[in-house]
């Protein structure tokens, strides 16, 4: 299964959202309230882990255009900021039998488009 991930603020830190995607067509949509672009981006990461883990999904593929959260799961990037939320992707992530982070250009990510 593929899902599409994205965060954004208005501001930094502003009003944020978390996007999320799934193949199946499945949408989610959640307020953030005041928070950082990064903060949101891991949001949606954890928010769309939680919800393919809930739907029995054993293998997933998460398309992002986060080049920070690709940078911290994919290439070993020092996490200096926000390490409670990478904590728990990365734990999350452990509970797949195959799960993958995959960066993609933003005009790619569905989930920017909703």
């Amino acid at each position: 299964m593929k899902v599409w991930i994205d965060g954004s603020s208005k501001g930094n830190p502003g009003p944020a959202r978390a996007s999320v995607v799934f193949e199946d067509g499945e949408k989610i949509m959640k307020d953030l309230g005041m928070t950082t672009n990064n903060r949101a981006e891991y949001q949606a990461l954890v928010l769309a882990l939680k919800t393919a883990s809930k739907k029995g999904i054993q293998e997933l593929t998460v398309l992002t255009d986060s080049q920070l959260v690709d940078g911290h799961i994919n290439k070993g990037w020092k996490v200096n900021e926000n390490q409670d939320l990478v904590i728990d992707a990365r734990t999350l992530l452990g509970k797949f039998k195959h799960c993958k982070i995959v960066w993609i250009p933003r005009d790619e990510n569905k989930a920017h488009q909703v």
